[in-house]
């Protein structure tokens, strides 16, 4: 899935995923489509230690509605598709009415009762995270309640979000494509106000329009931002908060850039764009993309409390390894990542005992370990071969991904590994990667496009894209493989097409 398994997952932070997943999709899916969740098995699981979703049982869902194409469920989610055509579609039958009916007046009464009650429930969520940002404690049973509480109630919020948004977009985007071009639809999804992916980048930049920056200036930023981190999916990692020199050099490295790059005149621009295609669109159409836009802001919105809350477990699970290192029950406080959630409560309970605990530790290392530079398939199962999902690299100037924003242009590609590689990006280049999170975010201004392996038309990449009017394309297969270092390049982020020089 996505960010998450972008890289090998430590057992603490899949436990995290796993827990959520299994109660919020399966809770989602039997409201859907089933009458009883317990028989949808599985929805999750690690593979070559990374996540995977059960795509199987999501696409039966998404079919039950009249006018599915698979395909372009794959293309907004970047799943590669392994079939002719569009694969499975609805057709318009009695029984895909009388389901379509249903679930569609679900999906409006999902919508609409999102739409009324979002803020009040970030409100309540917000006050929950003060309260527990007051209270850090190494107290086990203070970890037991932010862990299966807060977090849960947190965090099955914003999958719920996500899961609305997943039915409602596929409904509506079906709706508005029968009068707009692709181009004209990602151009509906630019210009979101307040967007929460872009708040410390602004603050950011206004620090970089200083004469000098004072240590009140990067607290000032931290109180606010501090839970950021260059890798928000990962608790492991090391937040805003704790690395303050981290502020001042990304600040150093904004004021290089000349006052055009200021991220508040890119916003108006794109919102003049975003209006001008809108005003084309009869009124009942308008309406349609404002609750698109309205839901796809929540949607960030949300994301934004979910990462408050990986940090408090971040803080919270620090406190909790240090004390269990000096009564010796681990050998270091980073071996409580290579626990799972569970572990830590059954002992807490006293259901295992601590040298239990040291094993499982111990083998998930080996675990981990062991798929530390394995490059997994993005998909896997009967109808994808996952021995040779490598085998089908083409020269780079046929390469073709799904366009998440719009705009041509051309330079030079710079494959980036990862965060570690970020500084040898250059004015103008099109970056080339696996995926993005929100510590790439500052180096936006400066990217002339972006190429990415994983994600569709919602990632992170995509949306930080079009907030910056620059073109982006997701889902390229291999991507760092085929496209050489250096070379130069054109992409198209409408269409999602990749030209090398000799086209």
């Amino acid at each position: 899935d996505g960010g998450v398994s972008a890289a090998v997952c430590t057992p603490f932070m899949w436990s995290l995923y796993e827990y959520i997943w299994e109660i919020s999709y399966r809770r989602f899916l039997a409201e859907a489509l089933y009458s009883n969740g317990s028989r949808l098995g599985k929805l999750s699981d690690m593979f070559y230690g990374r996540p995977y979703w059960n795509l199987t049982k999501t696409k039966l869902a998404m079919s039950g509605v009249v006018g599915y194409k698979e395909r372009e469920f794959d293309e907004d989610l970047g799943i590669k598709p392994t079939y002719e055509g569009d694969g499975v579609t609805t057709s318009l039958n009695l029984k895909s009415i009388v389901n379509s009916l249903r679930i569609l007046t679900k999906s409006h009464s999902q919508v609409n009762s999102r739409l009324r009650e979002n803020r009040a429930s970030h409100d309540d969520l917000l006050r929950k995270y003060d309260k527990y940002l007051k209270s850090v404690s190494s107290s086990e049973q203070a970890w037991l309640d932010l862990v299966f509480r807060g977090y849960l109630l947190s965090e099955s919020t914003y999958f719920e979000q996500i899961f609305i948004n997943t039915v409602a977009q596929s409904i509506y985007k079906d709706k508005l494509m029968k009068h707009i071009s692709r181009e004209e639809y990602l151009k509906l999804l630019m210009g979101l106000d307040d967007i929460s992916h872009l708040r410390p980048y602004r603050a950011l930049w206004k620090l970089s329009r200083k004469n000098k920056i004072s240590n009140s200036d990067v607290t000032e930023f931290i109180d606010e931002f501090g839970y950021h981190s260059d890798k928000e999916l990962d608790v492991t990692y090391p937040h805003f908060a704790e690395e303050p020199a981290k502020i001042r050099q990304i600040v150093a490295e904004l004021s290089k850039l000349p006052d055009s790059e200021n991220p508040e005149l890119e916003t108006k621009k794109h919102k003049e764009i975003f209006d001008e295609t809108l005003n084309k669109l009869p009124k009942n159409l308008q309406k349609t993309v404002t609750t698109l836009r309205s839901l796809l802001w929540w949607r960030e919105e949300f994301r934004d409390v979910s990462t408050k809350f990986y940090y408090l477990i971040r803080l919270y699970t620090l406190e909790l390894a240090k004390a269990y290192r000096k009564k010796h029950i681990i050998k270091s406080e980073d071996d409580i990542w290579f626990l799972k959630i569970t572990d830590i409560k059954s002992y807490m309970r006293g259901e295992i005992t601590a040298n239990i605990l040291r094993s499982i530790i111990e083998k998930n290392r080996l675990y981990y370990d062991s798929f530390r530079n394995y490059v997994p398939a993005n998909e896997i199962g009967r109808s994808f071969d996952v021995t040779d999902f490598k085998s089908k690299i083409v020269p780079s100037d046929s390469v073709k991904g799904v366009g998440c924003s719009t705009g041509k242009v051309t330079g030079k590609a710079r494959v980036i590994q990862d965060l570690s590689e970020i500084n040898r990006l250059q004015r103008g280049d099109i970056l080339i990667t696996k995926f993005t999170d929100t510590g790439w975010t500052s180096k936006f201004a400066i990217l002339g496009g972006i190429v990415t392996e994983y994600g569709g038309v919602l990632c992170h990449a995509a949306i930080v894209s079009r907030e910056f009017g620059i073109p982006c394309i997701t889902c390229v297969e291999n991507a760092m493989a085929l496209i050489k270092d250096g070379e130069t390049i054109t992409i198209d982020g409408a269409t999602g097409e990749i030209m090398g020089e000799n086209k």
